[in-house]
């Protein structure tokens, strides 16, 4: 199991479009949170399983699930993850905090190895031992589908999910250390669905967390190279941004205004 001090931001995955998984040009394996002693696996899609062992995150030691709505790319492997977590139902370590629409589509076998099995809900926070996990409102095709702010012993971190732009969206997140943003679309691009750079820049400069992390891309953004706009919102926006990769490894504790605060009062 983790070592209790051990934190770690992980991106086993970075596509927004299964296209780009199929042709082997970005993952879509999900997002991986160690913190306190917990092992959070975030919207775990096609491949989470064996991206996660191959990553260093191993599945056995995944005490939590968090998955955003009932799409492939975000839910395809919670089975298979239930399964490896719980050594085939052997120890129920594991909780699952997803949308009614995703419970609904998991097998009633895979459920019973759970130890817990918490529906989103808007406004109802959920706690697991020492990490708290609000759900957060998002406007999507999937009608249960929810974002995220987990709150784990280091730092704060929002996960915007599949959403469309909107300004009670990005509000949500004010306060948080590091903002993960799905961008699936360019800055040219329209979506009644999802958000584009242009919609990513103006959350952040709505929410202004300490890092904020772009993710989760369709083909045009992969073909045009995301850096680029990563570098023009952190330019228009004054909030540090980058482009995750598959693999980048970050220790959210860098970005922690909390730690940053504890550490300014040693030597005030």
């Amino acid at each position: 199991m983790l070592r209790h001090m051990e934190s770690q931001l992980l991106f086993l995955g970075t596509s927004g479009d299964l296209s780009l998984t199929a042709e082997r040009l970005r993952k879509s394996g999900g997002i991986i949170i160690k913190s306190g002693g917990q092992q959070i696996h975030i919207d775990p899609g096609p491949g989470a399983l064996q991206e996660s062992a191959f990553q260093g995150a191993n599945p056995k030691d995944t005490t939590i699930i968090v998955a955003t709505h009932n799409h492939i790319a975000h839910s395809a492997d919670i089975p298979a993850m239930i399964a490896a977590s719980t050594q085939q139902g052997t120890r129920q370590q594991l909780s699952i905090i997803t949308s009614q629409s995703v419970l609904e589509h998991i097998p009633r076998p895979y459920i019973l190895w759970c130890q817990n099995m918490f529906p989103a809900v808007l406004g109802k926070k959920i706690t697991v031992k020492n990490i708290e996990i609000h759900p957060q409102q998002v406007y999507h095709n999937d009608d249960g589908a929810v974002g995220f702010k987990i709150f784990t012993p280091h730092s704060i971190i929002g996960y915007t999910g599949d959403t469309k732009y909107a300004k009670d969206v990005a509000e949500q997140y004010k306060g948080t250390d590091i903002l993960i943003i799905n961008v699936k679309y360019s800055r040219n691009e329209k979506s009644a669905t999802n958000l584009t750079m242009e919609d990513a820049e103006k959350m952040i400069k709505i929410a202004r967390p300490t890092l904020a992390i772009l993710t989760h891309f369709g083909e045009k953004v992969h073909s045009e190279n995301p850096l680029y706009e990563a570098r023009e919102i952190q330019k228009n926006t004054n909030v540090q941004t980058i482009v995750a990769t598959d693999g980048l490894s970050i220790a959210p504790e860098s970005y922690s205004a909390k730690l940053k605060t504890k550490t300014l009062n040693l030597y005030s």
